[in-house]
């Protein structure tokens, strides 16, 4: 491992035409600089084993940091980042499924969209994708009855059908539209949408908190299982507000109501979750 890192830039050798699986072993190389290892490392190409050099093309710059850049169309590489434990991964372009599973730290960026499965099992670090991004957004990781237990995804596009499922801690923030079950049993952790969700959010959470900044939810909002609590001035909102400006950029998080309407809920889970809705004077 070098004692000073280099700044790293990744481009295609050609288009995909096939999926790619990226791995923890390439991941490793990738943050620790054993490039020689890297160059040869399998990766899994459409079932075969390929290495690492036939795929991409992999360059050295003269900048003295610890990111990484990949430029390119990378929408059938799958797997990407997954493990990221430190430093910034940037990707020039759009890519694949399971973007940053199991990331630990670090910070991972992308100019395009993003497949499903956006940042399944993290447990730290920073996801930041303009762009939209499929199903499954902070989920479960295969095997696992827990989604995201830390870490942070700001999704300013639309994201697909259950996000932040079962997520233990962390927070999601998501800009765009969204689809259904937002929240299913959340167990703890943060959700935010500017958008109101396609259905009820929060069926079946146990504890957690889901922010609505949109009041045009379904008339059947909150649903049977949450009752309406009180409206009040929330300190943690103004917190998180401030954080998310500072981290992401989004200064439209200073415009936004600090007086919020509060559902507890589910019912049937105890009642120690909560969905948040701003208020509009």
């Amino acid at each position: 491992m070098s004692d000073t890192p280099t700044s790293l830039e990744i481009r295609l050798r050609e288009p995909l035409s096939q999926p790619v699986e990226w791995n923890l072993q390439a991941t490793e190389l990738l943050q620790t600089r054993v490039l020689d290892g890297l160059q040869t490392c399998p990766l899994n190409q459409a079932g075969s084993k390929v290495r690492f050099e036939e795929i991409f093309e992999l360059h050295e710059t003269a900048e003295q940091t610890d990111s990484v850049t990949l430029h390119g169309d990378f929408k059938q590489l799958h797997g990407l980042g997954c493990g990221w434990s430190a430093g910034l991964l940037r990707i020039e372009g759009s890519v694949g499924d399971s973007l940053g599973e199991g990331m630990s730290g670090g910070r991972i960026e992308v100019t395009g969209d993003v497949g499903h499965c956006l940042g399944r099992g993290m447990s730290g670090g920073q996801i930041i994708v303009p762009g939209n991004a499929g199903n499954h957004v902070g989920g479960p990781a295969p095997g696992s009855l827990k989604g995201m237990t830390g870490g942070e995804i700001f999704l300013a596009g639309s994201a697909g059908d259950l996000l932040g499922e079962r997520m233990r801690r962390g927070t999601i923030v998501v800009l765009g539209e969204v689809g259904n079950q937002v929240g299913r049993e959340m167990l703890a952790g943060t959700i935010l949408l500017k958008s109101a969700p396609a259905d009820l959010p929060g069926v079946g959470m146990k504890r957690g908190t889901i922010l609505l900044l949109d009041q045009d939810f379904p008339d059947t909002f909150p649903g049977p299982h949450f009752d309406y609590a009180v409206r009040y001035e929330p300190v943690f909102i103004r917190v998180l507000l401030k954080h998310l400006q500072h981290a992401f950029g989004w200064n439209e998080a200073a415009n936004i109501s600090t007086i919020w309407d509060r559902y507890c809920g589910d019912m049937l889970e105890g009642g120690r979750g909560e969905i948040l809705v701003a208020h509009s004077a």
